[in-house]
């Protein structure tokens, strides 16, 4: 019996072998842009083109990612899990870590970038050693500050 999986956008269960989520992707006749069926985006009357199209999710991106980021975000992600009582949570811009109430580490993705910002203090680590930067200054950083 083949694996049955459920599309994350229309929650449609597919199986990879034979079949391909239809509601995906959608081409216009034009072939002008490539839209997103389940965004709603603006179209401008005049020309007809997008003028503006919803931000991806975090899980649209990652679905979109490359197969490098693919591979990092699992081995981070298994990492992380790998501790006691930590627990993630996935929201629209992020994935965030807790232990208990207290937020120890996220996964963002920008760009196509897979970003992984710590709850540790930056002061406390060499500059020359490890790479990092002080994220302190914004807002969604304030308790992730590395």
């Amino acid at each position: 019996m083949a694996d049955v999986f459920t599309c994350p956008k229309c929650n449609k269960e597919f199986d990879t072998d034979n079949e391909q989520c239809e509601a995906r992707y959608y081409d216009d006749d034009e072939d002008e842009e490539e839209v997103e069926e389940h965004e709603e985006a603006i179209v401008d009357p005049e020309t007809g083109l997008v003028v503006k199209t919803p931000a991806k999710t975090f899980i649209e991106k990652m679905l979109e990612s490359s197969e490098q980021n693919l591979y990092y975000y699992n081995t981070l992600k298994n990492e992380l899990l790998s501790y006691r009582k930590i627990r993630c949570r996935v929201s629209k811009k992020c994935e965030s870590y807790r232990l208990s109430r207290e937020l120890q580490a996220k996964l963002v993705m920008s760009g196509a970038t897979l970003k992984l910002y710590l709850s540790l203090n930056p002061a406390d680590f060499d500059e020359n050693v490890y790479y990092h930067k002080d994220m302190s200054h914004k807002k969604s950083c304030e308790t992730v500050q590395l």
